[in-house]
This record gives structure tokens, C-alpha cells and sequence, in this order.
């Protein structure tokens, strides 16, 4: 790839998402902006940078879609699911009957149906009819798509717990290769938006009792981060959750967010 379209390609994804692309990674860029070219019948990247320039939104919204990446998997970093189970429960014993709660990197859909998992069975476990709402985010449109739908193939299913595949999801016949599809009484606690995260303030009003940010702002600069921190801190009600990606690290949480687990933050005021 061509080193001036190469940057040109970060400076837009970062003006646009936050997403810092990293020096060197030249030929991932190219890999993933192959499918564009191949939709587009465009011959090369210097083509399609310029494409992109005198194009709408649209082709930015595909790039952003082609060049974040969506790793992810249900139950991930299981010992975050195993404390917001126990805060629901808490919440919910306490007395508390209405709770929202936001996914800010969506993905495919793996991490919120199983934030609705844990949700559901920790209202279970009060025995408390609790009035609850999932947002789920992404800036993709594409794997926003696959959430919706909450179709899985089996062996995306394969860590789950026998008990927890047969409850909550159910076997799509006749599918090929074998699928699932998330049940609807989870479903139906779900929303999905597309959202940018480099673009705070954020249209929601609050107050949210949990934020999972997780896996998403290793991609961005410290000035980036402690903008969402700030957001999160201001979207969260006093004592809410605040949960990032294990690698993560917060700075400047001093006053705003205490430690209450590895990447678990309760708002403080």
C-alpha cells in the first residue's frame, strides 16, 4: 500500500472513530480494504482513497465497518459477568425496580445477550420483577446487522454451559451448518444503535446503573479515554458500574471512579 493513501487512511479513521491505527500495519489495512475494492470495482487503494473523498457519509460508515476489528465471544472475560450478576442481584434485593444498562462495543451480539443472561438470572434469583432495558452500541453497521439477528453458529456455542445453551437460545431447524438463535425474552430486553464513540456528549440521558466498555479503548489515545471516562462518569448514577477490557487501564479516575475489581469501577458522588 502506498505510504501517503496509508496515512491518509488513519488520519480519517481516527478524525472519525478514535481508532488509532498503528505504524506498520499497512498491509492488515489493505487486506481489509480488499472486499471495498472488490464491491466497488475499483482497481487499487489510491482509487478507492479517492472514491471515498468525493463520496456521502456512506462509504466512511463501510471503511469504519471494514477496519474495526470484532473479536469477541460469550462470556469473555468471565469474571466480569460473575460480579455485574451479583450487583444486579444486589440492586434488585434492595429494592431497586427499574435498571438500565449499556454495551458501548456491541459487536456481533456474544457480549450483550450475555449481559442479558446475567441479568435475567439474577432478577431470578431475587425474585424480583425489575424493569429492565439493554443498550448495545457499536460504530458498525455490519456486525450491528448479525447482533440483531442473534444467530450463531454452534460453535460459537461450544463454551457455553449446557444448561445456559438450552435455556436461552434455541436450535434453528434445518440450518446448515448447525445455528442458534438467541430466545426472545432476551431478545426483547435488547436495543441496538449505531454510535460512534469518538463523538461525546452522548444522546442518552442517564442515569445508567452499568457501562461495559470493554476490548474498545486500547484503540484510543489517552485524551480520548479520558473524554469517555468523563461521559461514562456523568451517564452513570452514584455507585453505578463502569467495566472495561482486562488490558485496560484508566488514568485520572481520581475522584470520579474507586477500584472494586480487575477493570471494575464504581462511580463515586
Amino acid at each position: 500500500m502506498d505510504a501517503k493513501v496509508f496515512e491518509r487512511i488513519r488520519k480519517l479513521v481516527y478524525d472519525e472513530s478514535g481508532i488509532r491505527i498503528q505504524e506498520g500495519k499497512e498491509t492488515m489495512v489493505a487486506a481489509r480494504l480488499a472486499q471495498r475494492l472488490r464491491v466497488l470495482r475499483l482497481p487499487d487503494e489510491v482509487a478507492y482513497l479517492e472514491y471515498l473523498m468525493g463520496e456521502s457519509k456512506q462509504e466512511l460508515v463501510e471503511l469504519l465497518d471494514v477496519i474495526s476489528t470484532n473479536v469477541t465471544s460469550f462470556f469473555r472475560e468471565a469474571q466480569h459477568f460473575d460480579y455485574l450478576g451479583r450487583f444486579l442481584e444486589e440492586q434488585a434485593r434492595a429494592g431497586q425496580r427499574r435498571i438500565r444498562l449499556w454495551c458501548a462495543a456491541s459487536s456481533t451480539g456474544e457480549e450483550p445477550y450475555t449481559i442479558t443472561i446475567c441479568a435475567r438470572e439474577a432478577f431470578e434469583r431475587a425474585r424480583s420483577s425489575v424493569d429492565w432495558r439493554l443498550l448495545a452500541t457499536d460504530i458498525s453497521t455490519r456486525v450491528l446487522a448479525k447482533a440483531e439477528a442473534a444467530v450463531y453458529e454452534a460453535s460459537k456455542l461450544e463454551g457455553l454451559q449446557e444448561s445456559i445453551r438450552r435455556r436461552w437460545f434455541e436450535p434453528i431447524r434445518g440450518s446448515e451448518p448447525e445455528a442458534w438463535q438467541v430466545k426472545d425474552e432476551l431478545r426483547q430486553h435488547a436495543v441496538f444503535r449505531r454510535l460512534n464513540l469518538a463523538k461525546p456528549p452522548f444522546p442518552m440521558r442517564g442515569p445508567l446503573d452499568a457501562i461495559l466498555c470493554r476490548n474498545v479503548m486500547i484503540y484510543f489515545d489517552d485524551g480520548m479515554r479520558d473524554r469517555l471516562v468523563g461521559e461514562f462518569h456523568r451517564l452513570l448514577r452514584p455507585n453505578g458500574l463502569l467495566i472495561t477490557g482486562l488490558s485496560e487501564s484508566l488514568l485520572r479516575i481520581e475522584g470520579r471512579f474507586e477500584r472494586a475489581g480487575p477493570s471494575i469501577y464504581r462511580r463515586i458522588g
